[in-house]
């Protein structure tokens, strides 16, 4: 499920919020291809977004211990 939780107040009054999944799946504006883990943005945003069916799967980067 598609989560928008509060996170802060601007010093100018506007609200932010983090749209993030529950469920680990990334998640899409509605017209943009690009996948998020989260999404911070303005209270009142014309942005629409959507839990996809994509899992987020950690990348594991290994390390060259000859360096």
């Amino acid at each position: 499920m598609l989560i928008r939780e509060f996170h802060r107040t601007r010093k100018d009054g506007v609200n932010i919020f983090v749209y993030y999944s529950d469920e680990n799946k990334y998640i899409q504006i509605k017209g943009n291809d690009t996948l998020f883990e989260s999404v911070y943005d303005i209270e009142n945003t014309k942005n629409e977004y959507f839990e996809t069916d994509i899992e987020i799967v950690e990348e594991i980067i290994e390390q060259d211990a000859t360096r």
